[in-house]
């Protein structure tokens, strides 16, 4: 929790010391806008602005107020990390600004809430081998409207799509075997 909800901290800079991170210490930190990692360190490493393992095979976390308003996933990543029990990781957790995401062929899970409260994302773009979108995935990206879910996924984790009012159409292919409770619906206060 070191800075969790530190909601004015813009910048991180890893020292070559620094080798492991706790758990949510980076969650609510709205004002985030990039990382860096010094050239040394041999957990970490950044590009452009993003916190990704030294291997760069594990995208860590993006910050939540970068600016950019798309992101591609870089080729060689392999895993998106989001479990928040292990590292406390919401890779792109309450990145308002993100219109649009594109994950890289080779990732076959997002576990947890990996996108949840991307309040303005419009698009997402999913690989052929995605196999699992873990619970909350896309919770409460109410403006998503477009996704394509590929053959070949098997599970939809709870809420997954929960609260994401403008995506009207969606396509289940016939590999699903697993859909979470209320994996598909949404909230209205009452008055």
């Amino acid at each position: 929790y070191a800075f969790q909800n530190c909601q004015v901290l813009e910048t991180v800079s890893l020292p070559a010391s620094c080798t492991t991170l706790g758990n949510y210490v980076f969650d609510g930190c709205q004002a985030l806008t990039a990382f860096s990692v010094a050239p040394e360190n041999p957990a970490y490493q950044e590009q452009d602005g993003v916190l990704f393992t030294a291997d760069g095979e594990t995208l860590l976390r993006y910050p939540q107020a970068k600016a950019e308003t798309s992101y591609t996933v870089p080729e060689g990543c392999l895993f998106i990390l989001n479990d928040y029990r292990t590292r406390g990781q919401d890779c792109f957790y309450y990145c308002t600004a993100l219109k649009s995401i594109t994950v890289p062929e080779g990732i076959t899970e997002l576990n947890g809430a990996v996108f949840a409260y991307c309040l303005s994302m419009e698009e997402a773009t999913l690989p052929s081998t995605i196999r699992k979108l873990g619970n909350h995935c896309f919770y409460s990206c109410a403006k998503l409207k477009k996704l394509e879910l590929p053959d070949g996924l098997t599970t939809i984790g709870d809420q997954c799509f929960y609260n994401c009012v403008a995506l009207l159409q969606m396509n289940l292919p016939k590999s699903i075997t697993e859909i979470g409770e209320q994996a598909i619906g949404y909230y209205t206060p009452s008055d």
